[in-house]
Order: structure tokens, then sequence, then C-alpha cells
């Protein structure tokens, strides 16, 4: 996750607490310009910046924020120095986010300029014997959402160490120079060198270790080409620079440090160019999404699938990846856990997000975020799903974008209603689930009709891309009806069906076999009358040993419906699963308990029965505690259950 990204965007309930003292947000921030000079070294880091505001708002300014972790800031506004209100800090996700807000002497006008000065020290950092990361190691104005900025950085470094920037170093003035930037970011490796090339205006630079210099050429050559590609396809690339540093030895793949900083692991270790061809272009499309547009979803999974989607099309474009290949390698993780029937629910409020573990929480934006892209491609058609994607670079650079303007923005593009796309595939757990029930080849009259039928196994329901091929080499394409549960497609040719497949273009993750769709089933449970339904009880309770659900009220259900039928068994294992949960409510368990005696009499086991009986009387649930069953003209109790110790149940 961007650390500065989850700083700026998710502190919901801080927010609305400013608020109340003068805090507000304009829905564009107004673009900020830094001028920072820093010096870093054993003590850690000392800073100087100038903060240029214009308020290009239409209400007056009177109090700015700043998200910062190290010690308090001394900040004046016109030599005064302003008085910082009490640190606080939020939590997202893993990260705790500290920041601090304060008044301005007087309201900035709609626009007017403001200039803070601010001086700040962090320490901690000890001897720099390595390589060490800096972001978020100045104090940055914060809004409560993601901002691009403008920055001159002079940065002072011990010798023998080479530095890596978000900026463009101009020789001139002895400052890194970069616009547009989500957050800039430093790098300071001891004993490094660095190696540069251009892709056109662009300067990409390696830094690289002791015996890295050789992975450091393939990834130079890679970022150039990665960008040149990116640059001809999308029309432009949003930097003027890229500085690559190494990552982990222990890692595959890599990360952004920050905007224009891409981090890539065993970079020491590479020997070949093809090795890190794909994770140095997934690194530079995120350059486009994640740090040219930001996200503003929780989990961001939006910026890592459309980052996804520009690795792709270089992937595909080189050579070295098929769209078959491509699919299965971004969607393994994502059907894995579906499989399990864990909740993959895209949108959800935030603090759901907390109790995920890391891994899965990383399949959530990473996994599922490519197949929802991809999904979405099937649906527009690849030239309007293009259309939409460059639409959304030209319309978001600089600014925020989450799912429902992204859903917008295809919906123009396309012309159609997507509610229903990304109801399920955002806002919901449903899985996508079709095979080919059948196919069926007739000749007459010289021509030859086959009948493919297709059926849906999942819950969402979506249009499906079927390709009949036929012995003459022709092929067709077709779509399933997204209503229809089965659907017949037919198709006419010159010669015999040879085969028939779905998905032929390789965008859709198939759920196979899918898990069971909770809603359907509550629905389900809802509508199951407690007599006279053997069939859908049995149903019913396939699903629900699958989806292991732990609702008593639907065990209770279902013992009881299958009861009804003389399905003893089942009906024995559905009371057994409430009294074996220790947590479950001691009324539940009682009853259940009792249930099981009645079962176990009439099936002629009574120690087993007595058994169950004696386990209930042991729950202490009150004396005056009452079930009843209308159906059977049956109230069990602690009486009833006394009663059983000496009088085998009967059913009448």
């Amino acid at each position: 996750m961007h650390s500065w990204y989850a700083t700026l965007i998710l502190i919901i309930s801080s927010t609305a607490c400013m608020a109340e003292n003068g805090f507000w947000s304009p829905s564009t921030p107004p673009r900020a310009h830094y001028a920072i000079d820093c010096r870093m070294g054993k003590a850690g880091l000392d800073g100087k910046e100038t903060i240029r505001l214009r308020n290009s708002s239409t209400k007056p300014i009177t109090r700015l924020a700043v998200a910062w972790a190290g010690e308090d800031p001394v900040i004046t506004v016109r030599g005064k120095r302003v008085v910082m209100g009490k640190r606080q800090v939020t939590q997202f996700g893993e990260d705790a986010i500290p920041f601090q807000s304060f008044d301005l002497p007087e309201a900035l006008s709609p626009g007017r300029e403001v200039e803070l000065g601010v001086e700040f020290h962090t320490g901690g950092y000890g001897d720099i014997t390595g390589r060490m990361h800096w972001t978020g190691w100045y104090p940055r104005l914060w809004w409560g959402y993601g901002t691009h900025d403008d920055y001159d950085v002079k940065v002072e470094i011990p010798d023998g160490f080479a530095l890596a920037t978000s900026g463009r170093l101009n020789e001139k003035t002895g400052r890194y120079h970069a616009e547009g930037v989500r957050q800039f970011g430093l790098v300071l490796g001891k004993g490094y060198g660095v190696l540069e090339a251009s892709a056109g205006d662009v300067l990409v630079r390696c830094m690289y270790g002791p015996d890295g210099a050789e992975g450091a050429k393939h990834i130079l050559e890679n970022a150039v080409d990665a960008i040149s590609f990116y640059h001809q396809w999308l029309g432009f690339y949003p930097y003027k620079s890229l500085d690559i540093v190494p990552g982990d030895d222990e890692y595959s793949g890599g990360w952004n440090i920050a905007t224009s900083i891409s981090a890539i692991h065993q970079l020491s270790k590479l020997k070949d160019k093809a090795s890190s061809r794909w994770i140095t272009a997934h690194e530079i499309g995120h350059m486009y999404w994640g740090e040219y547009v930001m996200d503003k979803d929780a989990p961001d999974w939006m910026w890592i699938g459309l980052g996804l989607r520009a690795d792709r099309e270089y992937s595909l474009a080189r050579g070295f990846m098929t769209r078959e290949e491509y699919l299965k390698n971004r969607s393994d993780g994502y059907i894995r856990d579906a499989k399990t029937g864990a909740d993959t629910t895209l949108e959800r409020p935030t603090h759901l997000l907390l109790d995920l573990q890391p891994n899965w929480y990383n399949n959530l934006r990473h996994s599922k975020g490519y197949c929802v892209v991809s999904a979405l491609e099937s649906v527009l058609g690849e030239e309007t799903f293009e259309r939409a994607y460059k639409r959304c670079l030209r319309e978001f650079g600089g600014r925020c974008m989450g799912a429902h303007e992204f859903q917008a923005v295809c919906e123009a593009e396309s012309g159609q209603d997507l509610d229903w796309f990304f109801e399920q595939w955002v806002r919901s757990d449903r899985c996508l689930s079709y095979r080919i029930a059948s196919q069926d080849c007739a000749g007459k009259d010289g021509k030859y009709v086959s009948k493919i039928e297709v059926k849906r196994l999942g819950a969402l329901r979506m249009p499906v891309p079927v390709e009949a091929s036929f012995e003459d080499g022709t092929h067709q394409v077709k779509l399933t009806d997204r209503l229809l549960d089965t659907d017949t497609l037919t198709f006419e040719s010159k010669s015999r069906l040879k085969d028939a497949r779905l998905d032929p273009d390789s965008l859709l993750a198939m759920v196979i076999p899918p898990p069971p769709d909770k809603a359907e089933f509550y629905a389900k449970m809802n509508a199951l009358p407690y007599t006279g339904q053997s069939k859908e009880a049995q149903e019913l309770l396939a699903v629900a040993r699958v989806a292991d659900i732990k609702d008593n009220d639907v065990w209770l259900h279902l013992g009881l419906a299958l009861y009804d039928d003389r399905q003893y068994g089942d009906a024995l294992d559905a009371f057994e699963r409430i009294s074996r949960a220790g947590d479950s409510d001691t009324r539940y368990r009682f009853v259940s308990l009792v249930w099981q005696g009645h079962i176990l009499d009439l099936l002629d086991r009574r120690d087993d029965a007595l058994a169950k009986y004696n386990e209930a009387l042991k729950l202490d649930v009150g004396d005056n505690y009452r079930m009843k069953h209308d159906q059977y003209r049956l109230i069990i109790t602690r009486q009833w259950a006394k009663e059983r110790l000496s009088t085998p149940f009967q059913r009448k």
C-alpha cells in the first residue's frame, strides 16, 4: 500500500471532528509548491521548506493541517510562528497516520496566496550503513485525500552515498525538480553505483549495490523499452524521471516507493533481461495508475487493476506472455480464495478491512482487482474499454478516481448502464462460473447447425463469449444472455463443429466449482416450510455444509424440516452442529440436545438418547423456558426433557 496515499485519503472520523473547528477540504484541492532544503546524516534528517499555496476554491480557508511523523515542526506565516494543535493519529490498514492542524493568522481569501515557512527534524536513523528509504519525510499539507504538488528539493548527503529521488536534477539550481507528484521520496544508498539512460525526454536512473551492475543494466534496458511502449500506446508518460533502486533479495517482485521511484527485488541476482521484463513494466504502469491517477477506494484495488492492464498490454506486445498465461497468473490468488467461500467483496466499510490477513488483503487488491478490470473489458469490448481507459487518464490525472467515477466514464463511452456489473463484481462476493453443458451439430441442406448449451453455475450473471470452431478452420463467437441460467446458442456453418469453448480472449476469471451463494441460500432458507419440503431441505443442507454456515437458526430450521420427512440421519447432523459450537446460545444448545434425544429414541438408541437428555438438563435455561413446535403440538421445556428420562420419545 502507498503509505502517503493512506495518509492523505482515509482519515474520515478525524475530518468530521476538525470540520467543526474550521477545517474543511475543497472539492478540488489547491496545488502547492514545496521548496525544500534538507540534510541527511547520522543524526537523522533536518530540513527547511517553503510551502506556497493559492486558495483556488470559492470560500476562505482559515485552518490547515499537516501530516507528519517527526518532531513537532516549526511553522511560520510572514515570520510569525503558528500554534500547532495536538497531534492526532488515525489508523488505516496497518498504517498509523499522525497529523496536526493549525490556524492561519488571517483567513486566506479565494484567489489569495500564503507562504508557509517550515523547519523540521526527524531522527532515530543512527549510522546509515546500507540503503534507506524516506517517504513522508517532510511535513506536507493534508486535505483528507490524495493531491498532486510541485517540488524543488535540495538534498545534502554524506560522502560515499548515492541518491534516488522523485525529481530530476536541475544542474543550474542544484535542486531536484518535479511537477504534479503524489509523494516526493528519497532513497539513500552507501557505496551504490548508478546507471543512466533516456527514454525520449524521460531520464531513467538505476541504483545498484555490490554485484548488481549486470542486473541494473537489464533493468535499465527494460525500463527504457517499457516507457517507450507506454508513451506510444497512451500518448504520454506523466513524469520526466524514473529512479529504480534495489528492493529485497529475499523476495521477488517490487513496489513503488514514491512517485517516480520504483524498487525491484533481487536486482543483484538478475542475470538476464527476460527475467525482469514483466516486473519492470508492471511498476512503471503504476506510475500512471496510483501516482498520476490516484485511487480513493478501500481497498485500493482500482489503481492496481488498471496498472496490471497496462503491463498486460506490454507483455502481449513484446510476446513474452499470452493472454491465457496472463489471466492465470493474475487470477490464481482470487480464484483460490473465492473457492474457500471467503468474502471477496471489494467495496466495504473501511473498518472491516482491519481484520483481513495481509496475504488475503493483497489478493483482494491485486488478483481480484485485475479480474474486475479484465471482465469489464469482456463486456465493453477492447476498443470501447481502451477509450474509457485513456479518457480516465486524461480527466483524472492529478486527482483521485474511485469505482463510481470509473463506472460513470465506462457508461458514457459504452452507452450502457453498468450497475449490474459493478454491483456484482465490486459490491458483492459473487463469483463468475459458467460451463458448456452440451453441444450438438447436425447437417441439413448442405449446411450445419450447431447448438451449444451454456449453464450458469455461480451466482454472478454476465454475458459470456462462446467460440465455436469448425473443421474448415473458421470460428464464430456469440454471447450468452446474462439473464438466463441456461442459454442455448445456435451457429450455422459450412462444415461440422470441431470444438466449443468459453471466453476465447482469456479475460474472465472463472471460479469452478463456485462457492455457495450465501445471499441466495438465506433467501431460500427464509422461504423453506418446516413441513413437506424434503427435497429443498436436502439441497440446502448440502449448501450449508459446504459453506460452513454458523447460524443456529439455519441448523435448527433444517433439522426440523429433515425430521419432518423422517430423514433422521441428516436431521441429527443438523442438530449436532448447534450443540458442537461451544459458544452457541444456551437455549439453542438445549433444544438441539433434546431433539437429538428424540431422534436417537426413534432410532432405538436409548442409551445415546438418555445421554443427550441429561446433557440438556445440565444447561441453565430456566424453568420457564419454552419452545413451541405447533406443527407437532409439542412444547419443549426442562420438564419435557425430564420426562424423557423415563418415557422415550414417540412420534405421533
